[in-house]
């Protein structure tokens, strides 16, 4: 009886040890997520579902492309929206503060006639090599609005 009590600690134990070890080593879930939209309201729901999906505990990482990439913008037009009265703006700024990455494709300033100092702070310029490896990153999800 001993040994069969025995046996089945050690079976639980290794049990307990190889499911601890893969809950560490999973891989991140995520989603990248880019903004080319220049409506205001599908802007809003960009970062509205960004934001539920990061409260769900996801990695997420936004880039901002053409029409979409003025949100990035220190002077652009702010439009609140209801329900919260908020613009998609004043969230993109709380990803930022929360340390997501947030760019702007390397095309925007170039081709709009910006320079980097009128980007809002915290907000970078992509680069192709980093944004195709964050995009192929296992587990990660791509969406575009």
């Amino acid at each position: 009886m001993k040994m069969t009590s025995w046996v089945l600690k050690s079976i639980f134990l290794t049990f307990l040890a190889v499911s601890s070890s893969a809950a560490v080593s999973a891989p991140t879930r995520g989603m990248f997520v880019i903004v080319t939209a220049a409506d205001p309201e599908v802007q809003m729901m960009a970062m509205v579902l960004t934001r539920e999906a990061e409260k769900k505990g996801n990695y997420v990482r936004i880039m901002l492309c053409g029409a979409g990439g003025s949100l990035a913008l220190k002077e652009s037009e702010e439009t609140l929206l209801k329900p919260i009265n908020k613009s998609p703006q004043m969230l993109l700024r709380g990803f930022i503060e929360r340390g997501v990455t947030v760019n702007v494709c390397p095309l925007f300033l170039p081709n709009r006639g910006f320079k980097t100092d009128q980007l809002l702070d915290g907000v970078g310029i992509g680069k192709p090599p980093e944004g195709i490896g964050a995009m192929l990153e296992e587990n990660i999800r791509l969406f575009a609005f």
